[in-house]
């Protein structure tokens, strides 16, 4: 289960990662949800738990910017961190602190929307969900340890910010050699 944005914005990620990505012929940009995911046989059925689940109804479409590169320390994987903006969730209802009245219980938090899909996932599909914490990225490649940094402000100083808008989740598997979109899950919020 993944973020796949769209193809036709993705020459310059395609160029990096022709040349700097082992996986550049397996796997598709993208940005992992939940991996590894349920057998692609059961995707007509996570469709229709997440497609009746009231809080994943609430996501709408939203724009992510992919202008930032990142590795973490001690590792070769070089990545783009998908950026967006903060999405309201739906209102909480908490005691009323001291001094408020009743009636103003109610408040709204603002949250990552690639992190709200991930926790609702994570809960419907808690088999799949893992203990490392969730770390969007787009990897963009492998380098060796003592060439990332380089290469890191070299692709920070000649990119151009991408963005798109995601208006659906994939499910992706492999046919053949590589994987591809087998199902998307539209966001109806």
């Amino acid at each position: 289960m993944c973020i796949v944005p769209p193809i036709e914005l993705m020459d310059t990620v395609q160029m990096i990662r022709t040349a700097h990505d082992k996986s550049f012929y397996t796997w598709m940009p993208h940005i992992n949800l939940l991996w590894p995911f349920v057998p692609s046989g059961h995707f007509d059925h996570v469709s229709e738990i997440l497609l009746n689940d009231l809080e994943f109804n609430t996501i709408a479409p939203f724009n992510i910017r992919l202008e930032r590169f990142h590795n973490n320390e001690n590792s070769k994987y070089i990545h783009l961190i998908p950026e967006t903006d903060y999405v309201p969730t739906a209102p909480t209802s908490r005691r009323p602190k001291k001094g408020r009245k009743k009636n103003q219980q109610s408040e709204t938090e603002l949250v990552n929307p690639i992190s709200k899909i991930y926790n609702i996932v994570k809960r419907l599909f808690p088999q799949c969900a893992t203990d490392k914490p969730f770390e969007p990225h787009l990897t963009v490649g492998q380098i060796p340890q003592d060439e990332i940094d380089q290469y890191r402000k070299e692709f920070q100083q000649e990119w151009e910010v991408i963005n798109f808008q995601v208006e659906h989740i994939s499910l992706i598997c492999k046919k053949g050699s590589s994987f591809r979109e087998v199902t998307s899950i539209p966001l109806l919020g």
